[in-house]
C-alpha cells in the first residue's frame, strides 16, 4: 500500500466514519422493537387482526381444542335453556352469568399462558437474531478500524497509540447511543 499523506488519510477516515455512521443508524432503525414486531406479525399474517380473524386462525391451526371449546358451549346453553324452562326462567340469569364468568375466566388464562409462551419464544428469538447482527457489525466495525489504521504510516510507531484511540471513541459513541435509547 502506498503511503499517504496526511490530508489524503483524513479524507479516509471521514469517508469511512460517514459510511460506518450510516450503517449504525441503518441498524438502530431497522432494530426497533415496534418495527421488529411488526414484522415477525406480517410474517406470521397476523398484521391485520380481527375477531373473525382470530376465529378463523384458531379454527384451522387449533381445529380440535376449538371444536371441543363449541360443544363445551353447546352444551352450557341446552343445560341453561333447559334449566329455564323447568324453573319458569328465574334462575338463568345467575347461571348464566356464572357460566360466562367462567368461561371467560379460563379462556383469558388459556390466551394469557399462550401468550408468556409466545412473548418468551418471540424475544428468545429476537435476541438470538440481535446478537447474530451485533456480532457481525462489530466483526465489520473491526475490520473497518484495521483498514484505518493500516493507513497510518508504521515507521512513526503511532500506531498503537491511533488503535486504542479509535477503539476507545467507537466504546464511547456505542455507550452513549445505548444511554440515548435507554432513555
Amino acid at each position: 500500500m502506498a503511503e499517504m499523506s496526511a490530508r489524503e488519510c483524513e479524507m479516509e477516515a471521514n469517508r469511512l466514519r460517514g459510511r460506518l455512521a450510516a450503517t449504525v443508524d441503518q441498524l438502530q432503525t431497522n432494530l426497533r422493537p415496534a418495527r421488529l414486531k411488526d414484522e415477525v406479525a406480517r410474517g406470521v399474517g397476523l398484521d391485520d387482526i380481527s375477531a373473525a380473524k382470530v376465529f378463523d386462525v384458531a379454527v384451522k391451526r387449533h381445529p380440535i381444542p376449538t371444536a371441543v371449546v363449541a360443544v363445551g358451549l353447546s352444551a352450557c346453553a341446552f343445560m341453561l335453556v333447559r334449566n329455564r324452562s323447568k324453573s319458569g326462567g328465574t334462575r338463568i340469569t345467575g347461571a348464566l352469568r356464572d357460566a360466562a364468568a367462567s368461561l371467560s375466566q379460563s379462556a383469558g388464562d388459556v390466551f394469557r399462558e399462550r401468550a408468556a409462551k409466545q412473548r418468551r419464544e418471540f424475544v428468545g428469538a429476537a435476541k438470538s437474531h440481535i446478537e447474530t447482527g451485533l456480532t457481525g457489525l462489530a466483526d465489520t466495525i473491526e475490520k473497518k478500524v484495521e483498514d484505518v489504521i493500516e493507513i497510518v504510516p508504521e515507521a512513526s510507531g503511532i500506531r498503537p497509540l491511533v488503535s486504542s484511540a479509535v477503539k476507545l471513541l467507537l466504546s464511547a459513541i456505542a455507550e452513549g447511543m445505548l444511554t440515548r435509547a435507554k432513555a
